[in-house]
């Protein structure tokens, strides 16, 4: 090893005569560079060659002497190249043979240049430092890339190529030899060549092309359809990232990640990712999901694996099929619903933590580099494309969550026929298990997991309509716990507005309210009864007090039978609540609407005791029997005042039902006529003290009628949004075209529905009609708004 102790440089004060022959100082200074390039520096005496130097500059031949150094440098460098390199060297075949002398070669020529330049520190401090000339080692280096390296480039990248392969081969990186690469690399980044580093100029993409050959052949032994091939890739990746790591740029390491990528992974994308995906999907393998996710951060493969990862579980979706074995068609949707939400919630936890790209307009030309990298195309560009970067990966990202929403929103609106009524149909049976306490808490969590998908419905009006027929027939029936139905109407109105919900809210209130009148009625019935000894028997009775605007009834007065004959207990019970009624809200007025009531009766049967719970007509024929033991259709009509359409289904359910036959009637028949007599069926029984009287469904066409008051009701709804909406809009802008018109009222009213033509037609029709909004006289396409 070579070394000097630097001194402070400073003139002689006293200078003793010397030649200023150059060639006579060339004769010395090269006789001290042998020396010096043949590790023989211990009879070098620095103040001496320090003089010569001092000399060469002091009279003015300064740049002659620094050409003479180069020319030095390049003959010994030509040298070096054919003593050490030629053919006919000792050289072996071997590529660490190669590299370990070419490594060698570096290291001295690091330390000879440093030591010349020590040596001629004064001309560099003055010639070079003043003329702006490149330094000794600076010089030394540019002739060792002229003369040696840049003759024995193919041979450098060739054998550091088989280099790198040999590590990959043995997949060791923490030996000796790794050093040697190390420092190799060092060499390459460090020598200039142009305005790049000798690596980039000539080793970059060559390393980028044998690595993309090497790991194209290594894939055929791989079964990269497996997840076990999948992990050995894992596997290759991160030695692969270790080794890179130790010896090259991260830029470098990075692209040669990336060519393993299109290699082992992107290049046969179909026949390797998708199955890939579809398998870590299908079982539901959150971490391997992930490893694939993670497996590269270039925008073109995740806007892939996002559209991949759409389309599979659009597709497993799709495959839920309704249980048609179900005659219910409200069993039969809340299958179908809970089979969603397990979906739902299966694929919201597999892609926690994920973020997927939003496809823009410049990404058509990304699949079509997606497509070149199949056919083995290899990008031999710096990445410069902005949708390559990996910075690009946090622009315009989508979290997993948004994903899933778009997901099954689409599919939603795919499914839109009957997405919103079996959601509906899903809420309906939790809603029902909370009069168990013990339910209370699982019902919640479903009613939150139902809600979550119901703000993703494309029409959630219809949803909402169809959701208050079902709660009005739970509330009015007591089938449900009301503080559960508060919570789940306060989730509903969270994701669907309080313009569609509001009337959910005031029917709660409804009942609440007629809880406290009832509690109240019945304090003011027992003080009634103190010291009355004819009344035995006390009936509870439990009203319910409907503000008519906002429960769904078409027309209140087409259900009102003000004529109805009740049992004369009922009807002293009817006039004393009327009377409380108006003693505390004296301008308010009572309707009867008996047909949406019930009232349980406790019976005696010849085997078992039963409490009754029947639909209020069914209960007022029963109710016959306790002075008759035989009653006709006419003498039934004759003393309740039934509508007679409405006995008739009402017999049938009272005879046919298996699960509550009651009633029975001579002759036997499947019909019911006039002439048949009824009684009641005193061998009935059942497994449960409770039996429920369910009146049977209306035919085909009733149901038909029912669908249609659903549309009728939602073409009203929807035409009264849109007058809201065509109003504010016109509000804020005052004149708008008609297509100008149509397109911001459609992007008003869609989170709730989607708008149609023919309503928005209607709308703008009867606000026009109503000289809300005003068609401009001489150009009918544009509409104005009347303050």
């Amino acid at each position: 090893m070579i070394s000097f102790k630097k001194g402070k440089i400073k003139v002689p004060e006293k200078i003793q005569p010397t030649s200023a022959s150059i060639d006579e100082s060339w004769l010395v200074l090269r006789n001290v560079f042998d020396k010096v390039f043949s590790d023989n520096t211990q009879d070098i005496s620095f103040e001496k060659t320090y003089r010569v130097v001092y000399d060469v500059v002091r009279f003015k031949q300064e740049a002659e002497l620094y050409n003479r150094i180069k020319e030095y440098l390049v003959q010994r460098f030509e040298s070096l190249r054919t003593d050490t390199f030629s053919k006919g060297s000792t050289i072996t075949h071997s590529n660490w043979e190669f590299l370990e002398k070419l490594d060698k070669v570096w290291k001295s020529t690091n330390i000879h240049l440093e030591c010349i330049r020590d040596l001629t520190l004064y001309l560099e401090r003055t010639f070079c430092e003043r003329n702006r000339t490149p330094g000794i080692v600076e010089t030394g280096l540019e002739i060792f890339n002229t003369c040696l390296l840049l003759p024995l480039k193919d041979t450098v990248n060739k054998e550091y190529v088989n280099g790198i392969n040999d590590l990959r081969d043995t997949r060791t990186y923490d030996n000796p030899h790794t050093e040697v690469l190390e420092r190799l690399g060092s060499m390459m980044l460090t020598i200039l060549s142009g305005e790049d580093s000798f690596f980039v100029v000539f080793v970059q993409n060559y390393l980028l092309e044998e690595s993309m050959k090497y790991y194209s052949g290594l894939s055929d032994s791989l079964s990269l359809k497996s997840i076990e091939g999948f992990q050995k890739v894992e596997e290759l990746i991160e030695f692969e990232t270790k080794l890179d790591e130790t010896f090259l740029t991260s830029d470098a390491a990075t692209k040669i990640i990336k060519c393993i990528n299109k290699v082992l992974i992107w290049g046969n994308y179909e026949n390797i990712v998708e199955p890939l995906l579809k398998n870590a999907l299908d079982t539901f393998n959150g971490e391997y999901l992930k490893k694939l996710y993670y497996l590269t951060t270039e925008r073109k493969y995740r806007l892939k694996l996002r559209s991949v990862i759409q389309d599979m579980i659009n597709r497993n979706v799709s495959a839920i099929e309704l249980d048609e074995s179900e005659k219910k068609k409200s069993i039969m949707g809340s299958k179908w619903t809970s089979s969603i939400i397990i979906m739902f919630n299966k694929y919201n936890k597999l892609l926690q933590g994920l973020s997927f790209e939003v496809e823009s307009n410049n990404d058509n030309e990304t699949k079509i580099s997606i497509a070149n990298d199949r056919l083995g195309g290899l990008q031999q560009s710096n990445d410069t494309d902005g949708n390559d970067n990996v910075e690009d990966v946090s622009q315009g990202t989508i979290s997993a969550a948004g994903l899933l929403n778009e997901t099954f929103s689409n599919f939603f609106k795919q499914n839109s026929k009957h997405s919103a009524q079996y959601l509906s149909f899903y809420l309906d049976s939790c809603l029902k298990n909370t009069l168990e306490k013990t339910e209370i808490n699982d019902s919640k969590n479903c009613i939150i997991d139902c809600v979550n998908l119901v703000r993703l419905l494309p029409d959630k009006d219809e949803f909402t309509i169809i959701y208050k027929n079902q709660l009005t027939k739970r509330l009015l029936q007591q089938q449900s716990s009301l503080k559960v139905e508060k919570f789940a109407c306060k989730r509903i109105n969270e994701e669907t507005g309080s313009f569609w919900t509001h009337k959910l809210g005031t029917m709660l209130r409804d009942i609440s309210r007629s809880e406290y009148l009832a509690q109240n009625f019945s304090v003011s019935q027992q003080q009634k009864s103190i010291g009355d000894l004819s009344s035995k028997d006390t009936l509870e009775f439990i009203p319910d007090i409907l503000t008519v605007t906002s429960w769904p009834f078409q027309d209140i007065d087409d259900i009102v039978v003000e004529d109805l004959i009740l049992p004369p207990q009922l009807e002293t019970l009817k006039l004393d609540f009327e009377k409380f009624y108006n003693k505390k809200y004296n301008e308010r007025t009572l309707k009867w609407v008996h047909s949406l009531g019930s009232i349980q009766i406790g019976f005696q049967f010849e085997k078992t005791y039963h409490d009754l719970i029947m639909p209020f007509y069914s209960a007022l024929v029963f109710l016959l029997f306790e002075n008759h033991d035989e009653l006709t259709i006419d003498m039934i009509l004759e003393m309740t005042n039934i509508p007679e359409q409405e006995l008739y289904r009402q017999l049938l359910s009272l005879i046919m039902s298996s699960k509550s036959r009651i009633l029975k009637k001579s002759p036997v028949s499947k019909t019911i006529s006039k002439t048949d007599k009824f009684s009641i069926n005193y061998s009935f029984t059942a497994s449960t003290q409770k039996v429920k009287v369910q009146t049977i469904v209306g035919t085909t066409s009733s149901r038909r009628n029912e669908n249609n008051n659903i549309n009728n009701v939602l073409e009203r709804e929807r035409i009264n949004a849109t007058n809201a909406a065509i109003v504010r809009v016109l509000k804020r802008r005052t004149t708008l075209s008609h297509t100008e018109l149509l397109e911001r009222v459609t992007e008003e009213v869609k989170p709730i529905f989607t708008l149609q033509s023919l309503v928005f037609k209607k709308s703008l029709g009867f606000l026009i009609t109503k000289e809300y909004v005003q068609r401009d006289p001489e150009n009918s396409n544009l509409y104005h708004y009347i303050s």
